[in-house]
């Protein structure tokens, strides 16, 4: 009976550091090339688990003027994950979203006014849940 528990829970943190080692790959590319065009990266990478259908929300505080880019990415299971930026808490405020049938959406974005914006991450297609999904924030250099 221990034996199999043990199994079982090294089993699932074998997967889930296989997805999150995925999900950092996935990351520092997209970050290479951020950095490339010219952004930094302004915080450090927010990471949850979704199923189909599930939805996780993050609030961002973002300056007036200034250029965001925002990258999401999943893991090996994932094959449709969505971005939106919302400008408050409700459904009409939609500011952004990348809603391409792809597992990076990405949201370049400069606000007008300085403010907590709100975030939205959305799963669409996983084949094996949860998948992992890790999301990004860079500000383009002045």
């Amino acid at each position: 009976m221990h034996k199999s528990i043990f199994t079982t829970l090294f089993l699932l943190a074998f997967v889930a550091l296989h997805a999150q080692s995925v999900v950092d790959e996935q990351l520092a590319e997209h970050q290479v090339t951020a950095e490339s065009d010219g952004y930094e990266q302004i915080l450090a990478t927010r990471y949850d688990w979704l199923s189909d259908d599930e939805t996780e929300h993050h609030g961002l505080k973002l300056i007036a003027g200034r250029t965001y880019r925002i990258i999401g990415v999943c893991d090996q299971d994932c094959e449709d994950l969505d971005l939106f930026l919302y400008g408050d808490e409700t459904v009409e405020s939609l500011l952004e979203s990348d809603q391409m049938t792809d597992n990076f959406p990405i949201i370049n974005f400069t606000p007008t006014e300085t403010k907590v914006y709100r975030i939205k991450m959305g799963m669409y297609t996983c084949t094996i849940e949860p998948c992992q999904v890790g999301v990004d924030v860079f500000r383009l250099v002045e």
